[in-house]
């Protein structure tokens, strides 16, 4: 999905998650979906998120909604959506919100701070402009089934692994900075881990990052 931006000058991501709830179910349907509470039966009206086929039906509406946009600026994987543009004249100039331009501090060193929580991970990518942090991409996710098991230090690799492939665009010509208070570097590189976590630190270990204690956030 992200590969297909590159050569675009700003890019701008989208989680369009709450449009799942805005599909109704068919009346014939509804009642599939019934659950019992205390206070009685009820079923719902529109499409739920965990309904096996929601995923396709979402994907399904969005080709039809945006099929003049696919391929050509904009890119949707389920409720994940990427809009790519090249600057007008007029645009040249301004500094849209949540709009990254790439081009200008090619070859920076960019700082990817890494969060992990029992149930959650998040990670960002900040650039820093006169001692000032700026975010340029933050991405998160929630952990389920197995990956709630992890442990802290297994969150954290895995957290860096699914970052490293959403800020690739970015990191193909910049160096990645880790920073971290946590032994990641070491773990990953230990020859005794687990298959799991030889495979994520060989796709990690492709974008040559360097490890460095973490400190605050300037903003």
């Amino acid at each position: 999905m992200v590969d297909f931006m590159v050569g675009f000058d700003y890019l701008s991501s989208l989680d369009a998650m709450s449009g799942y709830h805005q599909i109704s179910i068919d009346k014939s349907d509804e009642e599939k979906t019934s659950f019992i509470t205390e206070d009685g039966t009820y079923c719902y009206k529109a499409m739920l998120f965990r309904l096996k086929n929601a995923r396709a039906t979402y994907q399904h509406l969005m080709n039809k909604i945006f099929k003049d946009q696919i391929g050509r600026n904009v890119e949707v994987y389920f409720n994940y959506m990427m809009i790519a543009k090249r600057p007008s004249k007029a645009l040249r100039s301004i500094s849209a919100p949540h709009m990254y331009s790439v081009v200008p501090w090619r070859g920076e060193k960019l700082l990817i701070y890494l969060a992990a929580l029992e149930q959650a991970m998040s990670a960002l990518l900040v650039r820093e402009e006169a001692r000032i942090q700026k975010s340029v991409f933050w991405v998160s996710k929630v952990l389920k089934d197995a990956e709630v098991k992890y442990m802290n230090i297994e969150k954290l690799a895995f957290t860096l692994l699914l970052a490293m492939r959403k800020f690739r665009i970015y990191l193909k010509d910049h160096q990645g900075v880790v920073l971290t208070d946590q032994p990641l570097k070491k773990i990953l590189h230990r020859l005794e881990n687990s298959r799991q976590m030889l495979a994520w630190s060989i796709e990690i270990s492709l974008y040559c990052l360097i490890y460095q204690p973490r400190t605050a956030i300037k903003a």
